[in-house]
């Protein structure tokens, strides 16, 4: 999962090797989203449920592009990812650093 965010810069966030917890079978048709949240719990606009797609033949990875046009300010955001496959849901959240643009 992306960890840092640049302002005004494109980032593909990338979910690995969904599996199902019980089963440990891979899960490639899942509907996943990620939705980036600021330090109070509010949906980043342009950031909220975004669809990540799965990746054909990689086990289970899927991913989704966070838009650049976002309007972030250099802080800590979280990434929350929810997948929902075979009846089960998993929601996860990731921490999001986000920095100026290093050019």
């Amino acid at each position: 999962m992306t960890d840092a965010l640049y302002i005004g810069t494109d980032h593909l966030a990338t979910l690995s090797n969904l599996t199902n917890g019980a089963t440990d079978e891979v899960q490639n048709a899942a509907t996943v989203t990620l939705t980036l949240l600021d330090d109070k719990g509010q949906a980043v606009a342009g950031a909220d449920g975004l669809a990540m797609s799965y990746q054909t033949a990689s086990n289970g990875n899927y991913r989704c592009v966070i838009p650049y046009s976002i309007s972030v300010q250099k802080k800590e955001y979280t990434a929350r990812v929810v997948a929902i496959a075979s009846g089960f849901r998993l929601q996860k959240d990731y921490p999001v650093l986000v920095q100026a643009a290093a050019y």
